[in-house]
């Protein structure tokens, strides 16, 4: 069996995001990011720790919030291997936010022994629902690596009063400028409960 590539942008393909960044990140300026007190004392107690981050894919837009959060660490994003990854790749690169390239059917287990050894130096982010859904309904394929390795999970809950819902198979969200979005975030454990429970608080939280 021939194995599907991992495509990459290159050359002129990989400067035409640069126009992209530059739109969202003023068009992340004019959002108003509200960090709840918890999710303030979350954020402290975690300073100096690397951890997994979920969040639905749905929010990819303002996800590169997360990397202003978070910028004493390195940070990496689990984006699938397609044509289309290799887009999001150029672009969250712009961000400073490295790329780890797999999904669920395709460079699965390439992505997670990838993850393993970026998790060592800085921060991964999953969107557990992608790349192809089904919409808010977490995959078990990370969520086991994680919840056999122990390592620190935290689910991150994203609402923007006012925004736009596209017709996709996520109801991709796009916050209307000067919106306020609030950040919540919900350390899950994963030791001393069984796989289900662990599963559950991820799915519930996100």
């Amino acid at each position: 069996m021939i194995e599907r590539r991992v495509y990459h942008l290159r050359g002129i393909k990989r400067w035409s995001v640069i126009p992209v960044y530059l739109l969202l990140r003023l068009w992340h300026a004019t959002l108003r990011i509200n960090i709840t007190p918890e999710a303030r004392a979350i954020l402290n107690q975690l300073a100096n720790t690397h951890c997994v981050f979920y969040l639905w894919h749905r929010n990819l837009f303002i996800a590169p919030m997360v990397r202003y959060l978070r910028k004493e660490h390195a940070m990496y994003g689990l984006i699938s291997a397609s044509r289309d990854g290799a887009w999001l790749e150029a672009l969250v690169n712009c961000f400073n936010i490295g790329a780890i390239r797999g999904s669920s059917t395709w460079h699965g287990r390439t992505a997670l022994q990838e993850s393993e050894e970026k998790i060592q130096t800085g921060d991964v982010v999953i969107t557990p629902d992608g790349p192809q859904g089904p919409a808010n309904q977490c995959k078990p394929g990370s969520l086991k690596w994680v919840y056999t390795q122990h390592y620190p999970t935290v689910a991150i809950h994203l609402e923007a009063t006012r925004a736009w819902y596209l017709n996709t198979w996520d109801r991709f969200c796009i916050p209307k400028p000067f919106a306020r979005i609030t950040l919540k975030l919900h350390p899950i454990p994963s030791e001393g409960i069984d796989f289900d429970t662990f599963y559950q608080k991820v799915q519930q939280h996100l």
